[in-house]
């Protein structure tokens, strides 16, 4: 997807529109801020849907602010702590200086902005990237898309003598970006594997310019056709459902397999219809309980709710439309929709 002049000025009202909105943020959490309006390289295997972890969509909404940002967690701190540690091993390892990361950007694709671990300087002096790890064995661990080759070789004198570049997709991409960002040919990863004795493991990624190309298409999609647009990507499963044959009367001739979501469909119904009653009926108890209360507290003095009066300010558009008729052709505003109603 070609990047275009007006490309550049729709994302510059969306970065002026989203650096309001999130000011408050950037004076406490800069990381969570700038992933308000930009694709990072941990961004770059969401949009290749090769992340197991991650989606498009939950992205978009993490980026629209309609999910929370991911929670700090024991793993994530252990994997910042431990960076040093693996930088060190791998200087090593290898008899290469590494210093601290860099910041890219690109002004050609501005939506995009990177950050490396640590940067190292090679036997040519070349400044490469290097990307570091720390990696805890779990289920999904030796399914193939997740696989981990058993590292490069290095002799005594940190020369290679055994390359290998098998690491899971996820990162394979991440790696992709960071040397396009960085104009390089190449870059290294390693990685501290919590259950491997034996030190940590290098690999050394090589450019592959068509993955490159993807990444920067799907990432201009998600940006452009996406979150600009407003519009939600379609799930797993439906992609991957074929429409039905119809009828003269334009109407879906039914198989087992729609005449089995439809009676899940109702289920769900029936069984959300049920829990909003039953919602209702203890909201209501708890309302009783609290009377005139503002709310309460556990033994502790923790808040457990508040119980507030609002008061509710709509504007009337069906009671202006009565009183003023000629107001209605010039405020309607006619877009196709699709209802579903299960009978």
């Amino acid at each position: 997807m070609e990047t275009t002049v007006e490309h550049l000025e729709r994302y510059g009202k969306f970065v002026k529109s989203q650096s309001a909105k999130y000011a408050d943020l950037a004076k406490t959490d800069i990381i969570s801020y700038v992933k308000k309006f930009t694709l990072g390289g941990s961004d770059a295997g969401i949009m290749l849907e090769v992340d197991p972890f991650s989606s498009r969509q939950m992205r978009m909404d993490r980026m629209l602010g309609k999910m929370e940002e991911q929670e700090d967690s024991y793993i994530l701190r252990r994997g910042h702590a431990n960076e040093p540690f693996v930088a060190s091993e791998f200087s090593l390892a290898t008899g290469m200086n590494v210093i601290d990361g860099e910041s890219y950007v690109n002004k050609d694709y501005p939506w995009i902005s990177c950050h490396t671990d640590r940067t190292i300087i090679d036997k040519e002096f070349n400044s490469v990237p290097l990307e570091i790890k720390t990696i805890s064995r779990n289920g999904k661990f030796n399914a193939s898309e997740y696989e981990w080759g058993k590292g490069c070789k290095f002799n005594d004198n940190g020369e290679l003598l055994i390359e290998d570049d098998t690491i899971p997709a996820h990162y394979m991409a991440q790696c992709q970006l960071y040397m396009f960002m960085a104009k390089t040919d190449y870059m290294y990863l390693a990685a501290d594997i919590m259950s491997d004795s034996n030190g940590i493991r290098i690999y050394k990624i090589k450019r592959d310019d068509e993955i490159v190309n993807r990444i920067l298409d799907a990432m201009t999609d998600f940006m452009f056709n996406h979150v600009l647009e407003g519009k939600d990507f379609p799930s797993q499963a439906a992609a991957e459902i074929s429409p039905l044959a119809v009828d003269e009367k334009n109407m879906a001739v039914a198989d087992k397999q729609l005449e089995t979501l439809i009676t899940t469909y109702k289920a769900i119904d029936a069984e959300l219809n049920e829990l909003k009653e039953a919602k209702e009926d203890v909201s209501m108890q708890i309302k009783a309980l609290l009377a005139n209360a503002k709310g309460a507290v556990n033994s502790f003095g923790k808040t457990l709710c508040t119980f507030t009066k609002t008061i509710s300010r709509r504007f009337d558009s069906k009671a202006l439309l009565n009183d003023h008729p000629e107001f209605s052709s010039y405020y309607k505003d006619c877009a196709p929709s699709y209802i579903l109603r299960v009978k």
